[in-house]
């Protein structure tokens, strides 16, 4: 139940909401009925692109390693990867790359990573299944029995494939995601104003930026957090980490 209440309510408000206006009402009459209202091949390129790429400035061999409850060490260098992100902004500008979808196919953006999401808790369910790591890192609430109820709570902590913290990068993911989504919308907001600057986009972007910023640079910290410690690898998670945000 909570694995589709979550989702309906994220895609109800994005769909009922306007720029003027956001009155509550029963969302079935206005959710898109076709597949092509909900997918959009660029979109989730642009999604799993960006997965990718946090997956690659991972190994930037800089910034101190942490061991993690798994036994294996990762390098924190969340706050750089931000850094270098942030940093080819101006880039874009200076060859008028078009960032507009951002803004334009927001939606798409978001049911592009609620899929990813779900992605993400299936291959994460069945690494466990067949590669179980340590028995300190089983999630009791997820190892019921239950298929549905261990997919929602997720069958370890900590899930590492392949040499990479699974958790971790869902959490950089989300942090990262939230400041680069924020910048291009003041970006593309400057660019098609002519330059001019819009202070309460910019004002609303600035503080989510901070709090990404404040996040990744303590990042090293993040395995003491309630999430890493005690929340499974699961559906629930996972779609709070990436669409919350």
């Amino acid at each position: 139940f909570m694995m589709a209440l979550f989702p309906l309510i994220l895609i109800s408000l994005h769909t009922l909401c306007t720029s003027t206006s956001c009155k509550p009402a029963l969302p079935f009459d206005k959710l898109p009925k076709t597949l092509k209202g909900y997918w959009d091949p660029q979109s989730f390129l642009v999604v799993a692109g960006f997965c990718l790429t946090l997956g690659v400035l991972s190994k930037i061999p800089l910034g101190s390693k942490v061991k993690t409850s798994t036994g294996s060490e990762v390098r924190m260098n969340g706050f750089l990867s931000l850094l270098v992100l942030m940093g080819l902004m101006p880039l874009v500008v200076y060859k008028k790359i078009d960032i507009s979808m951002v803004q334009g196919k927001f939606f798409y953006l978001m049911t592009s990573a609620l899929l990813l999401a779900f992605v993400n808790a299936l291959v994460a369910r069945i690494w466990a299944r067949f590669l179980p790591g340590r028995k300190s890192n089983v999630n009791p609430k997820g190892n019921t029995g239950n298929l549905i109820v261990d997919f929602f709570n997720g069958r370890e902590f900590n899930p590492q494939i392949l040499s990479v913290d699974v958790k971790l990068h869902t959490f950089r993911f989300s942090m990262i995601g939230l400041a680069m989504l924020n910048v291009a919308m003041v970006v593309d907001d400057i660019v098609k104003n002519g330059g001019k600057v819009n202070p309460l986009v910019v004002m609303g972007s600035a503080f989510q930026v901070l709090y990404s910023l404040d996040a990744m640079f303590f990042e090293e910290y993040f395995f003491f957090s309630h999430d890493a410690m005690n929340s499974g690898y699961g559906f629930s998670l996972v779609f709070g980490q990436k669409e919350k945000r």
